[in-house]
């Protein structure tokens, strides 16, 4: 599986994958499923999700969740989203790529969990496109069976080192 996971990054420079103790972190960057303020699917998006469902359907008894989390970034610098509609956007997003996981019948559909964070949880700042672009992504979290869970935050940490947070 991690060697199908490395393959799957290497599809899109876009793709980031982290391993752990227990766990998977994979973060599909700004625009690989969806475009600008959108929550509808882009063709190179399902393929991903193709793609990334047939590398986890040989080992799905041994995970215990896959969490996909949904996350946007404020427009401008200088002045936050408006709160409902960044908030809608990133549970869209979210809501949209664990339904298409779970059409893929791959992991039983109450170890999929949907999370949104709007721009609430940036991995860079907010001051040039190109930080802007790293915060717009989708994250999935794989654990394993067994694995005892850590805090969000602590796999932040472990991925991204120090994030800028609110």
């Amino acid at each position: 599986r991690s060697q199908a996971l490395k393959g799957l990054a290497s599809d899109a420079a876009e793709v980031e994958i982290a391993k752990g103790d227990g766990y998977t972190f994979i973060t599909f960057r700004d625009k690989v499923f969806f475009d600008g303020d959108d929550w509808v699917m882009r063709d190179e998006g399902k393929k991903m999700m193709d793609r990334f469902a047939q590398i986890i359907k040989p080992c799905a008894k041994a995970i215990e969740q896959v969490q996909i989390l949904g996350h946007t970034s404020q427009g401008r610098p200088d002045k936050k989203n408006n709160i409902s509609t960044d908030r809608e956007l990133s549970a869209m997003r979210s809501a949209v790529v664990t339904a298409y996981l779970q059409k893929k019948k791959v992991i039983d559909p109450a170890r999929l969990y949907s999370s949104a964070f709007g721009q609430f949880r940036p991995i860079a700042s907010f001051d040039t496109p190109e930080d802007r672009a790293k915060n717009r992504r989708v994250e999935i979290l794989i654990t394993k069976t067994g694995n005892i869970e850590q805090d969000l935050d602590k796999y932040y940490e472990q991925v991204y080192g120090e994030t800028t947070t609110e």
